[in-house]
């Protein structure tokens, strides 16, 4: 899965339980505000877990999501939310979840940064040691 794929969607699962929606609540408002019969709930899952590729030739179906979302692109594609909040459970994709990581150290100053490094370094090395004993 690539990272944007999966930032989108992460992102549609995450506003949709913010706003009480089931996947087939979604899919039935996509399919009443474009006519399109035949949307899924499967296809909402598809493209929740990276599965469906939303490409530019999906890029209408993703337009249509946002709309069904209730939300405007520029709220759609604000992935502070999801990298701020606490939602490695749902992030299963380590090179996303490194990326998301990654924006949040890059916002702060150096001196944080080295800390963090730091102390994760001192983490491992723990790590490592109770593995060695084990």
């Amino acid at each position: 899965m690539t990272n944007l794929k999966g930032l989108i969607g992460t992102q549609i699962k995450a506003i949709r339980k913010a706003k009480g929606l089931s996947q087939q609540d979604v899919a039935d408002r996509v399919a009443e505000n474009t006519g399109q019969m035949g949307f899924s709930k499967s296809r909402i899952s598809e493209i929740e877990t990276g599965k469906q590729n939303t490409t530019l030739e999906t890029l209408e179906t993703l337009e249509m999501i946002i709309k069904a979302l209730g939300v405007k692109p520029v709220e759609f594609f604000d992935f502070k939310k999801i990298i701020e909040e606490d939602r490695e459970n749902e992030i299963m994709d380590k090179s996303l979840l490194l990326d998301c990581h990654y924006s949040m150290l890059k916002e702060r100053e150096l001196d944080e940064v080295k800390y963090v490094v730091k102390t994760t370094k001192e983490l491992f090395k723990t790590m490592d040691g109770k593995k060695k004993k084990n």
